[in-house]
């Protein structure tokens, strides 16, 4: 049964000074979607992800497909069909870009990574269903580091949680975490979104908090409890990290902004189908000029905040340096 559950991002900057982070959230830009199988329309739209030319890239999961736009939500392409061969998927959960341009699209029925160029070309293939090395049980959501490391976290409902990571080729590196509420323990983790210095922020779903680790997999701090206040959650599904080191972190209807200690700095979005509104956010990412979009899996659609934003990017004299990782 296809599930609509989570997605997020990264980009590295090589900077010299940061922008300061305000506390006005981003403003209502656009939205595009709507339910369907044509181009630009969606069928439970989940993870998200731009490039460092701006370009947005969205696994169309119910559609079995990944759909590719301008960064104004203008229909540009698609890959994809249902099936298990290659460049074919099954429910695609996630998708992020490696610092070479590649796509790294995860798929929760076929329980495996597929790479493929910016244009849809198929690369390799790696994973299958088991809670085995290199194997995946309910696989959630994919992210890249700065040095192309892949990282996959899965589990559902309380069962095999855990985040694998792999070279940039598949290759197995290691794994951290297990079922439970305890430090660095997971309950169905989600979306994941790297800082500057390739710390892991992790959307911990079931546990209704943000959980930070270090790249190597060692636990660093947590945010968050379960509610609808300032700093709590409610199911966050997704994490995107700025290139200033802002954390936004979604669950079903708003957009919370964090420093990388937990620090609430503001929030925007309330429940409805009217402009910056949302019934069931599942994905969020930012770019490389602080434009925050987010999917919302209810409502098959995508929608892009900017402007003043608390979100800052990063500037430096000499001109500035942007990829941006999911």
């Amino acid at each position: 049964m296809k599930r609509v559950a989570r997605l997020l991002p990264l980009f590295a900057v090589l900077a010299a000074q940061v922008a300061v982070a305000s506390e006005t959230p981003p403003s209502f830009l656009l939205q595009w979607g709507s339910p369907g199988p044509g181009n630009g329309e969606f069928a439970y739209p989940r993870g998200v992800a731009t490039d460092v030319a701006g370009n947005v890239y969205i696994a169309d999961q119910n559609n079995d497909r990944i759909q590719k736009f301008t960064n104004n939500g203008v229909y540009v392409s698609q890959w994809g069909t249902f099936g298990t061969g290659n460049g074919e998927f099954e429910v695609p959960e996630d998708l992020a870009i490696g610092p070479n341009g590649h796509l790294y699209v995860l798929e929760a029925g076929n329980s495996r990574v597929q790479e493929l160029t910016d244009t849809g070309g198929f690369v390799r293939t790696w994973g299958s269903a088991g809670t085995g090395s290199n194997e995946f049980n309910f696989p959630r959501s994919i992210g890249v580091d700065h040095a192309g490391n892949v990282y996959v976290t899965s589990g559902f409902a309380g069962t095999a949680a855990r985040i694998q990571k792999f070279s940039s080729d598949g290759t197995f590196l290691t794994q951290f975490g297990s079922d439970g509420s305890g430090n660095g323990q997971l309950n169905q983790p989600g979306g994941m979104g790297f800082d500057a210095s390739d710390n892991l922020y992790v959307a911990d779903f079931g546990n209704h908090r943000v959980q930070k680790f270090s790249s190597a997999g060692s636990y660093l701090g947590q945010w968050g409890s379960h509610g609808v206040g300032d700093g709590q959650f409610d199911f966050p599904e997704d994490v995107a990290v700025s290139s200033s080191g802002v954390v936004c972190a979604v669950d079903v209807f708003r957009v919370q902004a964090f420093k990388t200690d937990g620090t609430f700095l503001t929030s925007w979005g309330t429940y409805g189908s009217g402009d910056g509104q949302f019934e069931g956010i599942v994905g969020v990412a930012i770019d490389g000029t602080g434009n925050v979009f987010v999917t919302d899996g209810t409502q098959h659609d995508a929608t892009k905040f900017g402007g003043d934003s608390v979100v800052p990017v990063e500037t430096t004299s000499w001109g500035r340096i942007k990829a941006r990782y999911r």
